[in-house]
């Protein structure tokens, strides 16, 4: 029966997507020749991992796109992924677990931030990445904005400084920020300043030395003393930063070690990254496998996934395993690092140590994967039952936090794990009343007062409440619920040292960085941050943007919706040219708009 899904499609290179019932996307896919591909998904004797089982019998519709070659189904599949998101593709390339550092070129003086994903491929966004290690991302970010004091505002400053401000940011005062906004620095100074974050991102750290030395004797020269100051110290920290990374090459040659480890059809890859012959860091990623699948089928996979994401792409690659015979992932490479960078297997030498050496980094990150798997969601649940003293198994927990800027459009979050996994139905938001000042406590105490209201007594009854904080938050959540007359058992978690305070105990409880009661915990803390702050953005956006909108004179409901329909946002409207806004509003409101804007 399943074969009427595949028996027509042709026998050539294309992306298929597969559907349920209802038209859904469930996995988009690539393939050289399209109905082998697909109809091996249905073969009694095919072995598939455990999400493509569950998977198959729900697949009732399969589309497909023909491409003329294997490449162009591999960038079309990728940007399918990008667009739906189809719930089984779970491979490197859709993994919101990995983190990018994006240079964002839109605003006249640009800026830097972390992201989840490639979205702008224009050339308004510049990405390093992915990274898997996201305390080491956070590290290298905070230390180029010491040592470069790049803006981070949202402080709209013209590319001329025509408007600037009265007062700098607190960043500035700090020594954490040029100050473009007050025109303590100008465009080209700023530029440079962007150049050398770029060059410390792809570990030229000599190149910015060299260019500090310069330009610290030409303000000596100057008698500018207290820049040259500033410039030695910042050539002082690159040269311990430098100090402290192995040299692996004398010469300054840009590598990639890629090594991997295999069992139970999981392989854990690891990538040494060697910048200027220096080793600076590594990264390990996680890629499924068929049982058919041999050693260069996956080692060509992973090459595929990972350079066509990534964009610190070295000039050669060595390799653990051959794949010579895999001509398309030797074209990709080619088309994506250039034709005199080479893919190489060594057989002897440091390089062929530097490939045993990830193979052990890899078999670790596998070690260690598994042992997160394992740890069931309902062993974390009785786990916690055990260390809080519950009377009965805390299947359904509720946990909350608050998302607010300097107590303007502050949100607060509801999250709700059934039997140790997130039940996304259940979730709730709600947009905060309380007025005076940026009052995390107050807020906390307003959430629960209204959650356990009378009005919503059908929601289902949690077995454990977990706030985001420490005693004071977790004080004012106990009056909450004893207000509301609620005895359910209430616990927070404070950040810092992931510390568990419980009513009615003087020292908080702290677990076991591998403990799967913590892990289950630091799951909902985080995912009731991330939809908290998710729903902050989105009222803040549209506060800000109503707001500003709302004080032109002339331009009604209608037009406004038009102009943010168009140009996105207040500053895209700035940015609009003449032309352009008179198409949507005409040459008399574009006068007015273009005045009191």
């Amino acid at each position: 029966m399943s074969s009427r899904l595949y028996k027509n499609l042709p026998l050539s290179p294309g992306v298929y997507i597969m559907k349920d019932a209802a038209g859904r996307i469930l996995y988009v896919g690539k393939a050289k020749q399209l109905r082998k591909r697909v109809a091996s998904y249905f073969r009694k004797n095919k072995s598939l991992t455990a999400d493509k089982r569950l998977m198959v019998p729900l697949v009732k519709e399969i589309d497909h796109i023909v491409t003329d070659t294997e490449l162009e189904a591999l960038l079309l599949e990728t940007n399918l992924i990008k667009k739906h998101r189809p719930k089984y593709n779970i491979r490197l390339k859709d993994d919101k677990n990995y983190q990018y550092i994006k240079i964002d070129y839109s605003w006249d003086f640009p800026k830097i931030y972390t992201v989840h994903r490639i979205e702008d491929t224009s050339r308004n966004a510049q990405y390093f990445g992915p990274f898997t290690d996201g305390w080491a991302v956070k590290q290298s970010v905070g230390l180029m904005r010491k040592l470069f004091r790049y803006r981070t505002c949202n402080r709209e400053i013209p590319y001329d400084l025509t408007k600037l401000y009265s007062r700098p940011c607190l960043n500035h005062h700090i020594n954490l920020c040029l100050g473009p906004c007050i025109g303590a620095t100008d465009k080209t100074e700023y530029d440079n300043t962007i150049h050398k974050c770029v060059q410390f991102l792809q570990g030229k750290q000599d190149n910015i030395i060299k260019e500090l030395r310069a330009e610290m004797k030409k303000e000596s020269i100057r008698k500018n003393f207290e820049k040259a100051a500033r410039l030695r110290d910042q050539i002082n920290d690159l040269e311990q930063l430098s100090a402290r990374q192995k040299m692996i090459s004398a010469k300054d040659e840009n590598l990639d070690i890629v090594s991997f480890f295999k069992k139970n059809l999981i392989a854990a890859f690891n990538v040494f990254l060697i910048r200027q012959g220096k080793l600076i860091g590594k990264e390990n990623f996680r890629v499924e496998f068929s049982s058919d699948d041999k050693d260069a089928d996956i080692m060509s996979s992973f090459l595929e996934l990972y350079y066509a994401t990534t964009k610190n792409r070295p000039q050669q690659i060595y390799l653990q395993t051959d794949i010579s015979q895999h001509k398309f992932t030797k074209q990709l490479l080619n088309e994506l690092l250039g034709k005199k960078r080479g893919v190489v297997v060594p057989q002897r030498g440091k390089f062929k140590k530097l490939i045993a050496l990830g193979r052990q980094n890899a078999h670790e990150y596998w070690d260690k994967q598994r042992a997160l798997a394992e740890i069931e969601p309902e062993k974390a649940v009785a786990k916690l039952q055990k260390i809080l003293g519950l009377t009965k198994p805390p299947r359904r927990i509720e946990a909350y936090d608050i998302s607010n800027l300097q107590g303007t459009s502050a949100t607060g979050s509801m999250v709700v794990f059934g039997a140790g996994r997130s039940q996304k139905s259940e979730y709730r938001k709600f947009k905060i009343r309380t007025k005076s000042t940026p009052d995390d406590v107050a807020m906390i105490r307003e959430v629960l007062t209204r959650r356990f209201a009378d009005r919503n007594h059908e929601w289902p009854r949690p077995d454990l409440i977990l706030i985001d904080g420490g005693k004071p938050q977790l004080n004012a959540a106990q009056r909450s619920l004893a207000a509301r007359r609620q005895d359910i058992p209430i616990i927070s978690l404070a950040k810092r040292k992931e510390e568990i305070f419980v009513p009615g105990r003087n020292k908080s409880l702290q677990l076991d960085k591998d403990d799967p009661a913590l892990h289950l915990l630091q799951q909902l803390r985080d995912e009731a941050h991330r939809f908290a702050i998710t729903y902050h953005s989105k009222v803040y956006k549209n506060k800000t943007v109503t707001s500003k909108l709302d004080q032109v004179t002339g331009i009604g409901p209608a037009t406004r919706k038009k102009l943010l329909l168009k140009f996105g946002s207040v500053a895209g409207i700035k940015k609009a040219a003449r032309k352009e806004l008179e198409k949507v509003v005409g040459p008399k409101k574009t006068d007015n708009l273009l005045e009191q804007l």
